[in-house]
């Protein structure tokens, strides 16, 4: 739904800023949720053909308005979707609800959520290269399982998983070892995105 439009002037051109309320619920997140994202784009672009999508996540710390400032690919559409906690790693279906860890597994609800915005886009805007759609952001490394979705992922080193793995193996010095670290498919969530 759309929130709030606006037309700024940027370098030479105007800028279209656009600010979006959404609601998540299954399968994009445990619970009903409201969330907000962004999208910018100059005003010329909807004439033009074969145009790029960037969708621009950020980093820890960031706001949707904030990563629109992070673009890496000229003259596209610029997408910023809410950060969501653990944007990467996945998040247990028991969180927000009265299930536990043995009732449920690790969900990649970030990534569906990404893509469906993805999708979204390419409705919004149908002049859209197929072809020409990246992504990028410090946990963005996940997108190279959907190379039928993006053409390019550009992630930093710090999204790096396999630290979580190193996590697990001290985590008895802290209490019982963590469940409920199996995805959906099964396998361990760690080893998943390592």
């Amino acid at each position: 739904m759309l929130q709030s439009k606006s037309v700024r002037k940027r370098r030479r051109s105007e800028e279209v800023y656009e600010r979006y309320v959404c609601f998540y619920e299954p399968p994009y997140w445990p619970t009903p949720l409201r969330v907000e994202m962004c999208s910018a784009y100059d005003t010329k672009r909807p004439t033009e053909k074969n145009v790029p999508l960037e969708m621009c996540l950020g980093t820890y710390g960031g706001q949707s308005p904030y990563n629109l400032g992070r673009r890496h690919v000229p003259n596209a559409y610029y997408v910023a979707p809410p950060v969501m906690m653990a944007m990467g790693q996945g998040v247990h279906e028991c969180i927000g609800t009265l299930k536990s860890y043995d009732q449920g597994v690790v969900r990649n609800y970030a990534h569906r959520q990404v893509i469906a915005l993805t999708k979204w886009a390419r409705k919004k805007w149908p002049n859209i290269d197929r072809d020409r759609v990246c992504i990028n952001g410090q946990f963005a490394i996940w997108a190279l399982r959907y190379p039928d979705v993006f053409a390019m992922v550009t992630a930093d080193p710090y999204g790096n998983f396999s630290a979580g793995i190193e996590m697990v193996k001290h985590g008895r010095a802290w209490g019982p070892s963590p469940k409920g670290s199996k995805n959906e498919t099964g396998v361990n969530q760690w080893e998943y995105l390592n």
